[in-house]
């Protein structure tokens, strides 16, 4: 998963798009927590857990790669 937000970061990351990346990581991380918790009848991660886990897995986080005005 990280490969693909990489890319896809690497793609839309320009002046001015950070805004809709951030809010993108956002919504992927949230569908992740949610596909995670489908797998069981009760909810296998809570929020906390979830972070804890990113701590030991990290998720690419968004960032600026092209700077259309230098």
């Amino acid at each position: 998963m990280n490969q693909k937000l990489t890319g896809h970061y690497r793609y839309y990351g320009v002046t001015y798009n950070m805004r809709m990346l951030i809010k993108y990581h956002y919504y992927v991380v949230k569908m992740l927590l949610q596909w995670l918790n489908r797998r069981s009848q009760k909810g296998s991660y809570t929020w906390e857990q979830f972070h804890m886990m990113q701590k030991q897995y990290p998720i690419a986080y968004p960032k600026r790669y092209v700077n259309l005005y230098e």
